[in-house]
């Protein structure tokens, strides 16, 4: 009996993200993985902001929501960020949360606020599922905007659904806070891999100062 073992490449060079960016799965996941050239040429501080990469602190409590974690105070100040990140002229911009209930509740207020948001199929799919599911919310806005103003037009998704995707400009709202420091699934080192690296130029996260401290 023949045993097949297919090749395993690791990566070693990245072409993707700036450096202070690169630097979160550097320290913890890929302590080799070396910066190409072009990355380099990445501006160190993003236009309206003062560094391309910072964690917002807060103390506001998560909640359960259909199954899901949700975070209402936390999507507040996830929508304000994209409101100041696309009047500074971002075209580019992905709001990415590991539960599909803080997805949800980022799209209304999003929508509400005259922000279109752009899913993916498979978000698509799993958000009507849970509108189906959900009762008696009749200003829920609907999850798929028939048109959509490219300038004022996020990209939205869960951390698992957007593997092989990337922005000039990620928002992460991490969800969890919690008096018991309990991050759940987001212990998950390919999950966490995938939250941290999709952003070219500069990261924004909302977290919570007791949770955070897996990282």
């Amino acid at each position: 009996m023949q045993c097949n073992v297919a090749p395993v490449v690791t990566l070693n060079t990245q072409r993707r993200m700036s450096r202070d960016v690169c630097d979160l799965i550097r320290w913890t996941i890929y302590p080799t993985l070396e910066d190409a050239p072009n990355v380099l040429q990445y501006p160190a501080v993003l236009r309206g902001f003062s560094h391309s990469l910072w964690f917002l602190d807060h103390s506001f409590q998560e909640s359960d929501k259909d199954g899901s974690k949700t975070n209402a105070d936390e999507a507040s100040m996830v929508v304000e960020l994209v409101q100041y990140a696309l009047r500074q002229g971002f075209c580019d911009v992905a709001v990415l949360t590991p539960y599909l209930g803080q997805l949800v509740v980022l799209r209304n207020e999003l929508n509400t606020k005259h922000v279109w948001t752009e899913l993916g199929e498979k978000d698509e799919e799993d958000v009507l599922e849970l509108d189906t599911h959900s009762v008696g919310d009749d200003t829920k806005p609907p999850y798929r905007m028939a048109m959509k103003s490219l300038k004022n037009c996020v990209k939205l998704a869960t951390v698992d659904n957007f593997q092989g995707n990337e922005a000039e400009l990620v928002i992460v709202s991490t969800v969890r806070s919690n008096a018991r420091g309990s991050v759940g699934f987001l212990k998950i080192l390919n999950r966490v891999n995938v939250m941290l690296s999709r952003a070219k130029h500069g990261r924004p996260h909302e977290q919570h100062h007791i949770s955070w401290g897996i990282y």
